[in-house]
């Protein structure tokens, strides 16, 4: 283990010194400064999927503080907080969770075989610049994994040296951050946090305690008319605590470590091509402590290596993309040691040297014409997961069909048609063992899911309003589902068919440059054939978002009504409804010193983060203060 994590270090400091060394041999290229503002993003990214249902979520925008990047996930229309809480908070997109949204950090796929689904735990959301939240199917461009959409999140560059500190009541967290450029090229951000375990409103202890450190670096440069950007991030995370009702009566679940490294180059030029090279490295264990009973020690590696190739183009009538992408997995294992109260510790192997595969050609093509645009696009995609000579292999061809029409006074309306896959993870195939939800039986004889989503989305874009509602409708096939066995553990099976409907929308008010207000709304339903409730669909809600700026201060503020939910699926629980508020203020102390107080959970609420079976409660009120200070 420390050979591994020597390595990753070793790596980290390769990098950083790599983009350390290109910055001062392109400093006297004078064309750099312009051109850095614009980046360089994967082109897939709100113009091929969905583009009408896209929608985006910035940190610097949210009034109530942020305790994890799940829950500002959670503030996107149709989006919601999901499975269990605190730092590894999940979330789903219009009631598909877990393996089925596609998590992306500037283009690099995250994955990871938590059945709770990818949480971007790793990832301070003080480092986030935007999170883009593609809904409805997106395996025409993406391939299996991405049959819920896609969510992208995008990195601060920052533009001066600053320092960042924060402190919190709950938990008594707090924080320091720091950014700075080193070059016109080269910019590096870094940041330290830690809190102890905090309580609900109704007293009730949660297990949300952590210590976390994280590193970003970013290069960019030029040569010729090629645009290239190169960035590191690194993640160090001990004694993380993974919250649940359970805690602390029967059990108490935490992340001894959890380590992330992740290398991205990117590069682009003026006539369309782009090109994309990662490696993300990931260590992590987990110690579940049943009380009276046993303790059981889970470890994860893992190495995700990709690469992508596209290139677009257009003539008078039509835009047109194709491409190509590999990722590759390998190097899974997953252990277990599980010690009881009385006799010898047991090891298990649960997923030894597994590997995934997932590779695709994908083409898209957009026809315009005088109030109408036709998009068309397909993708053939072969997977392949395989696990101590036991290998899954399918190939699909998957594509999606939109056609978007402008009405009169700037209204337009977007209809889309697209099927998408996802091939069962190594996890629900191959793992059996012990996991901070409990014992978990894999099941190699899952068939792939496949679905059909629709939607129809109608908009308005003006100098003061921005109104968007969409409806949508998607059949999924062999739905892959987690149930309870009658001796108490949880398994996967397909159930025969699933269908997941419901609306969302939000409308934004500019009014004038002091006030913006913004309302959002979303409803969401979803049944097996044989009638029952399906998981990871959250209760109706509607919030409200209201900023006003003078000169020297701001205020914000957000008010959201969670509705009541009687319906619900084999691993949730009944929700009550529930009213949520926060508040922040924020003004310039001098040239130099900014400051902001914040208050979460303002009303003092006790409720549940999610529908989920074993999901905490919520943090009690809890005050924020947070200074910045530049030079």
């Amino acid at each position: 283990m420390t050979t591994f994590r020597c390595k990753k270090e070793v790596i980290t400091l390769l990098a950083m010194a790599c983009c350390t060394g290109l910055s001062s041999a392109f400093a006297t290229d004078e064309t750099l400064e312009e051109i850095i503002v614009s980046g360089v993003k994967d082109p897939r990214s709100g113009s091929l999927i969905s583009g009408s249902a896209s929608r985006l979520v910035s940190p610097a925008n949210s009034a109530a503080p942020l305790l994890s990047v799940g829950e500002l996930v959670g503030r996107l229309p149709g989006a919601a907080s999901n499975g269990q809480g605190g730092l590894f908070q999940s979330y789903s997109l219009r009631g598909f969770g877990r393996s089925r949204i596609r998590t992306e950090i500037s283009g690099v796929p995250i994955i990871s075989d938590r059945r709770a689904g990818n949480s971007l735990s790793f990832l301070p959301h003080t480092f986030i610049e935007t999170i883009r939240a593609d809904m409805g199917p997106a395996s025409s461009l993406y391939g299996s994994g991405a049959m819920g959409g896609v969510l992208s999140a995008s990195l601060r560059e920052p533009e001066q040296t600053a320092l960042h500190l924060q402190l919190g009541s709950a938990g008594n967290s707090r924080g320091f951050g720091f950014e700075t450029r080193l070059t016109n090229q080269t910019a590096i951000t870094a940041s330290l946090k830690s809190a102890n375990n905090s309580r609900a409103a109704d007293n009730e202890p949660l297990n949300t305690g952590f210590r976390q450190s994280a590193l970003y670096a970013r290069n960019t440069q030029t040569i010729g008319d090629l645009l290239i950007n190169a960035e590191v991030i690194a993640g160090l995370g001990r004694d993380l605590g993974k919250s649940s009702s359970r805690f602390p009566a029967n059990r108490i679940s935490t992340y001894p470590h959890d380590e992330h490294v992740i290398i991205n180059l990117r590069a682009m030029n003026q006539r369309g091509m782009f090109a994309q090279a990662y490696v993300h490295d990931q260590d992590w264990a987990s110690r579940t402590d049943r009380i009276g009973d046993r303790q059981n020690l889970s470890s994860y590696q893992s190495q995700t290596y990709g690469a992508l190739f596209s290139h677009q183009y257009s003539d008078e009538t039509s835009e047109n993309r194709w491409g190509i992408e590999l990722t590759t997995r390998t190097n899974v294992d997953i252990a277990e040691l599980e010690r009881p109260l009385q006799g010898e510790a047991t090891l298990i192997g649960l997923v030894n040297s597994g590997n995934e595969r997932v590779s695709g050609v994908f083409a898209d093509r957009m026809w315009f014409f005088s109030n109408t645009s036709l998009r068309a696009g397909t993708r053939l995609d072969r997977s392949q997961v395989s696990n101590e000579g036991s290998s899954r292999t399918e190939t699909k061809l998957n594509g999606q069909v939109q056609i978007d029409t402008r009405l009169p006074n700037d209204w337009l309306i977007a209809g889309e048609l697209g099927t998408a896959y996802r091939l069962p993870t190594l996890s629900e195939l191959h793992f059996s063992g012990q996991t901070p939800r409990g014992t978990i039986r894999g099941n190699s004889l899952l068939a792939p899911e496949e679905t059909i989503g629709s939607q129809v989305t109608l908009s308005r874009q003006s100098d003061n309003l921005e109104f968007e509602l969409s409806v949508f409708y998607n059949r999924v096939e062999n739905y892959i589902e987690r149930m309870r066995a009658e001796d108490g553990s949880l398994t996967y099976q397909n159930l025969r068919s699933g269908r997941i409907w419901g609306f969302d929308g939000e409308v934004s008010l500019g009014g004038t440059n002091q006030i913006k207000q913004r309302i959002k709304w979303q409803w969401q339903r979803g049944k097996a054939d044989n009638g029952e409730f399906l998981d990871d669909l959250p209760p109706p809600e509607v919030s409200y978002t209201g900023t006003w700026h003078s000169v020297y201060f701001s205020v914000a503020v957000d008010l959201a009504y969670r509705f009541k939910r009687s319906d619900h699926g084999p691993s949730e629980v009944p929700l009550g409804s529930s009213f949520i508020g926060g508040a922040r203020i924020t003004w310039d102390l001098s040239p130099h010193w900014s400051a902001s107080l914040a208050v979460s959970n303002g009303f003092d609420r006790t409720y549940r983060v999610s529908a989920d079976e074993d999901a905490p409660l919520a943090n009690e009120r809890a005050a924020h203060l947070s200074l910045r200070w530049t030079p």
